[in-house]
């Protein structure tokens, strides 16, 4: 699976920027912030995520 996602990380351009690795993790929080930062409520953030109960 990391190898996938440093493939990704390599393809986007973003390797140059990360001193780091970045895992499956990171990406996911990352889609998290971009989407609270953009506005989307909580609950629907919750359900993008895969969450069953609500936030």
């Amino acid at each position: 699976m990391l190898r996938t996602i440093d493939a990704l990380i390599d393809a986007a351009g973003i390797a140059e920027s990360r001193a780091s690795r970045a895992s499956p993790q990171t990406l996911r929080n990352s889609f998290a912030a971009d989407l609270f930062e953009s506005g989307v409520e909580a609950e629907l953030v919750g359900q993008y995520l895969g969450f069953v109960q609500a936030m």
